[in-house]
């Protein structure tokens, strides 16, 4: 199989179509677009848990390692309580740099008023690179029983049942390709530098403070928006896939009002590759009847958003760009892999 994140459709043939369950009390289907889980505790508690993986140096996974825990449980719409860890590390990796990556781990969670709640640490022979899986918990609140972002004369859809329906707009928040940007200016930083200039090269340094989602999350579920998809692995490209597949639904999208920050635009066209198609980790995409009125909230918050297209009956995965109009492809497994740096 290739590497990276194993395709929507091996998931379906040989896990979901494998694995059996037997208890009622588990609400969500196993299909791409869903990241989490929520479990019936009680007559009015839902438990959420998300289980995700971060590779890399100590640097990008003590600055990864949250977000990307509490990104799939935010769009289950649930309170984070705090992250489970297991951490395997390359015989290369000195204490120091494990202890600063455990401060910087531990720096994200004061900031998202979590704990690491424990987890199991090892060095092993086996991995070159550090590689983490992070499980984040968290309780659900009582679900709105109408909101602003519930359909017209209808409600809330039922707990597990969060999809995107045909005819509500699409909004995003933030930016396409945050992280992506981020962890390939990691690798070639000075002949970036060198050929734009330090201003851009900072900027970029700066987007790791934008990868969680928890505020954004929050302001939509208090909009009462019923599917939340983040992009921490997808890409944009591939998270419009996976949230299209989540509801069975087409979509049309305006590639012209897709948020994208410049300083990305500039290393994309430095490593010739698509912005589209890079990991996006803290920005969403929001399901919506009233996509203005939700990009209006948000923005109101501080978070930059914008609608950039709406779910279709039918298949069709449309993404405009003026006068021409080109069908999305099924997400390849990992585009960063095959980025040539200079």
């Amino acid at each position: 199989m290739k590497i990276g994140k194993i395709s929507g459709s091996i998931l379906d043939r040989s896990v979901a179509k494998v694995l059996h369950r037997n208890s009622d009390s588990m609400l969500c289907k196993l299909k791409p677009g869903i990241g989490y889980q929520l479990v019936h505790m009680g007559k009015e508690c839902l438990m959420a848990s998300a289980v995700n993986t971060v590779e890399g140096t100590p640097d990008q996974v003590g600055a990864m390692l949250v977000p990307r825990g509490l990104n799939a449980l935010a769009c289950s719409g649930a309170l984070p309580k705090g992250i489970m860890l297991t951490l395997t590390l390359p015989e290369t990796v000195g204490e120091p740099d494990f202890r600063k990556m455990m401060q910087a781990i531990d720096q994200d969670c004061q900031r998202e008023h979590i704990e690491v709640l424990g987890g199991h640490t090892q060095v092993s022979s086996g991995v070159s690179r550090v590689i983490a899986s992070v499980t984040a918990v968290g309780i659900c609140p009582a679900l709105k029983k109408e909101g602003d972002g519930a359909a017209p004369g209808g409600s809330m859809a039922a707990a597990g049942q969060m999809r995107p329906v045909a005819g509500q707009d699409i909004v995003m928040t933030k930016w396409a390709g945050l992280s992506g940007t981020w962890l390939i200016h990691q690798q070639c930083r000075q002949a970036f530098i060198e050929k734009y200039n330090r201003d851009l090269s900072d900027a970029i340094e700066h987007m790791k403070e934008f990868f969680c989602v928890s505020r954004e999350a929050a302001v939509a579920r208090d909009f009462g928006v019923q599917y939340m998809l983040d992009l921490s692995v997808t890409g944009v490209f591939g998270g419009l896939w996976e949230a299209a597949s989540a509801g069975n639904v087409g979509l049309c999208v305006e590639l012209k009002h897709i948020p994208i920050r410049q300083e990305t635009v500039e290393l994309c066209d430095f490593v010739d590759v698509n912005p589209y198609l890079i990991p996006s980790m803290g920005a969403m995409l929001m399901a919506s009847w009233h996509g203005s009125a939700l990009v209006s909230r948000l923005k109101r918050a501080g978070i930059e958003a914008a609608v950039i297209g709406s779910f279709t009956q039918g298949n069709d995965r449309v993404i405009v760009n003026e006068d021409e109009v080109r069908y999305l492809d099924m997400p390849r497994a990992s585009i960063m892999e095959g980025i040539r740096m200079p």
